[in-house]
């Protein structure tokens, strides 16, 4: 089963595949805490970082092996872009 970035901050979405028989479910992520805006000042509200609550309470609840990968690091947008 695969779930994608916003997906993986839902727990219903884990229950169905749980089951069903599901052992893993894979669920790349672009969490980060605050992130840059257009005129490079940081957001000042967070991004809710499923990764540290979430992902981890779910695979112990649902007894699943999750794989998260999160981005690392910040993107850069070309200027004009």
């Amino acid at each position: 089963m695969v779930l994608n970035c916003y997906e993986c901050g839902f727990p219903p979405l884990y229950q169905y595949p749980a089951e069903q028989g599901a052992k893993v479910v894979l669920g790349p992520t672009a969490a980060d805490f605050h992130f840059p805006l257009a005129d490079g000042r940081m957001t000042q509200v967070p991004y809710q970082d499923a990764t540290r609550h979430i992902i981890p309470a779910m695979a112990g609840i649902w007894r699943l092996f999750i794989d998260c990968a999160n981005r690392l690091g910040w993107e850069q947008v070309p200027a004009g872009a």
